[in-house]
């Protein structure tokens, strides 16, 4: 009896041996399998990473930078092969991993960049979906809804780009975005973050220069472009604004000897040699403005500013028909625009047009209400027409709108005198008066 329950002991020990051995045996598969399972995953991985650091390599970085503003779809063949070779290493890591949020936003950088905007806000709004903590993805999303025109949502979402990872450039493009917006102050703040961020960064002190010209902080504005021009002298736009400043602030020659630099540096700046014409302009020497405003035409002939501006100059220098042809074209380019209409209106009364030089200020009028100059001269047009008090309303008007409009006052002592209201003419004479000694 002993000897069978020691051959029934035996034996169970040894299947208790045997299910471990099963056991552990079923273990280690199960170990193998996930241990497997997971060297797959970091393979994956691995592949995956690599496939978007070579993409991203390809599309030359991200949607993000200095240079908001001036990013464009690609111009060459070049660049367009290499986006669609990144294209292809993207869309590689999505069959790897629909889910994976990196590479979504980086097929949102690529459509971005190929111009196909409202599909690349469809990749990032994924990718947030998937990793709403991630801060380059929240401002690649809010470039992409400010250019759809969605501007407070780009707001916040940069907002919370920059409270996750504060980088220079995220207060820069934000600036940038509420400069746009009309929130010139607040986007003051941003550039100088950016600037304290990081202060070797010439584009931060230009865009903060245009902020501060725009509020009319014009002294600050030129320190600042000063201070971009010596981080980066060849920047042409910097000349070009600065010397804008300048002319706000009545240093004319300043301003031409910075418009000169920026054309010297740039020597197909449009803009640089519309404005340099502007400044000669304003100086007399319209017969010098002339060839540069014809360049600034030449180089881009669908700006509407260098044909107002040489219409000024030709009307100046007794070139009426070039002036007249010079407004027409203004206009045509630019239809909403009142000020070629106005000046329009001030040749065809010179030469004694009065019906059609009342119908261009009327247009002036009817497209800008608050623009004093229209109002004045068609007072003068009305005067001549033989319709005084009619013309009295319209100099008074352009006084209330611009009281420091010296010729209207004049404009209007004379319209007053010749309805012998002599204490009113005086009134107005005296106000001219007082305005040119200002002046001076």
């Amino acid at each position: 009896m002993c000897q069978d329950n020691k051959k029934d002991l035996v034996a169970r020990i040894i299947a208790i041996v045997g299910v471990a051995i099963a056991l552990t045996t079923v273990v280690i598969q199960i170990v193998s399998f996930f241990h497997g399972q997971k060297n797959d995953r970091k393979i994956q991985n691995i592949e995956i990473n690599q496939l978007l650091n070579q993409a991203y390599d390809q599309m030359g970085g991200g949607v993000e930078g200095t240079t908001l503003f001036f990013l464009s779809p690609p111009r060459s063949e070049e660049e367009l092969r290499h986006l669609e070779v990144a294209r292809r290493k993207i869309d590689a890591a999505l069959i790897l991993n629909p889910q994976h949020p990196t590479a979504h936003n980086y097929l949102g950088i690529y459509l971005f960049k190929v111009g196909k905007t409202i599909e690349a806000k469809e990749e990032f709004l994924q990718a947030f979906d998937l990793n709403p903590e991630d801060s380059r993805i929240l401002s690649n999303l809010g470039i992409t809804l400010y250019k759809l025109g969605e501007s407070q949502e780009a707001i916040r979402h940069y907002r919370k780009a920059i409270e996750i990872e504060p980088t220079s450039s995220r207060h820069n493009n934000l600036g940038l975005i509420l400069k746009k917006i009309g929130e010139t102050e607040t986007a003051i703040k941003e550039f100088t973050q950016a600037i304290r961020l990081n202060s070797t960064e010439s584009y931060f002190y230009y865009n903060r220069g245009n902020a501060l010209k725009e509020t009319g902080r014009i002294t600050e504005a030129i320190q600042d472009y000063h201070k971009a021009l010596q981080l980066e002298p060849d920047h042409s736009p910097s000349y070009n604004n600065m010397g804008l400043a300048f002319m706000e602030d009545g240093r004319t020659e300043e301003a031409i000897n910075a418009f000169r630099k920026a054309i010297d540096i740039n020597p197909v700046s449009a803009m640089a040699f519309n404005n340099i014409g502007f400044a000669l302009n304003t100086q007399g020497d319209f017969n010098s403005a002339i060839p540069h405003l014809k360049r600034a035409i030449e180089l881009e002939p669908t700006a509407w500013r260098p044909y107002n501006n040489i219409g000024i100059a030709f009307r100046a220098t007794g070139n009426i028909q070039e002036s007249l042809k010079a407004y027409r074209s203004a206009i045509k380019l630019k239809p909403q625009n009142a000020i070629p209409y106005n000046n329009l209106g001030n040749v065809l009364r010179s030469k004694s047009h009065f019906d059609e030089s009342i119908e261009a200020y009327k247009e002036s009028i009817g497209l800008d209400e608050n623009y004093a100059e229209p109002h004045d001269g068609l007072g003068l047009a009305l005067i001549l027409k033989g319709r005084t008090s009619d013309a009295i309303t319209e100099f008074r008007t352009a006084i209330t709108l611009n009281p420091n409009l010296i010729n209207a006052y004049v404009h209007l002592g004379n319209a007053l005198l010749t309805q012998g209201k002599l204490k009113e003419a005086d009134l107005a004479f005296s106000k001219a008066k007082e305005l040119e000694q200002q002046d001076k």
